[in-house]
């Protein structure tokens, strides 16, 4: 409900970006989003619903991450097999270790900053997401939001998630596509099963958490 208000408050912004209170941004995320959803447009392969950056703690994100890194060796020797598999399977979801071995825990992984310097060549190459996509940073148009008859509220209880499961069935029933930028990164903090040790984690190491130019 309170997502629908935002918008309807809004009402001349073509452009929605919704974002998780534990997104943290990285430069030129914003204006790298609305290239990529404009040239996947224009590419007319997929029809794009939503776009998104990578993001590391994320199941679909993590495994993109290690690919471009040469890192899934050295993950997987740490927590064993990963993939594009259902989250509740995977470390990445439930395991507070695989959070911050993405923040830079043990040194394998750059800060998210690094990545997006490393990341953005400038080219606007995306995916198409195959998987369930938590959706904690996108990209979207009104147009969307309104053909889909704005998001459901749920009749009781906070719906958290709810809107995820509505725009990825809509990806998947309507054939828009889930569109993720190979060339912007975000940081997540975690998933809700990592939260209570990843929020101390955050307090006791915000160097971690910091710009880094």
């Amino acid at each position: 409900m309170i997502e629908n208000i935002a918008i309807r408050l809004h009402p001349k912004a073509e452009l929605i970006y919704k974002m998780d209170e534990d997104i943290f941004l990285t430069r030129n995320v914003f204006e790298i989003l609305k290239e990529t959803y404009d040239k996947a447009l224009n590419d007319s392969i997929y029809e794009p619903g939503f776009v998104a950056p990578l993001i590391p703690v994320n199941v679909y994100g993590h495994m993109r991450v290690l690919d471009k890194l040469n890192l899934l060796d050295t993950y997987q020797n740490i927590f064993g097999k990963t993939g594009y598999l259902p989250f509740q399977k995977l470390d990445i979801w439930r395991n507070p270790d695989a959070a911050k071995f993405f923040w830079r825990e043990g040194g394998y992984v750059p800060s998210i900053d690094e990545m997006a310097m490393k990341f953005d060549d400038g080219s606007r190459n995306y995916t198409a997401c195959p998987i369930r996509f938590s959706v904690g940073c996108v990209m979207f148009t009104r147009k969307y939001w309104q053909n889909m008859g704005m998001f459901r509220v749920l009749p009781r209880g906070v719906g958290m998630t709810s809107e995820e499961i509505q725009m990825c069935n809509r990806s998947s029933c309507d054939s828009e596509a889930m569109i993720i930028s190979e060339n912007a990164v975000v940081g997540h903090l975690s998933f809700h099963p990592q939260f209570e040790t990843m929020l101390d984690y955050y307090v006791n190491n915000r160097d971690k958490f910091m710009l880094h130019e």
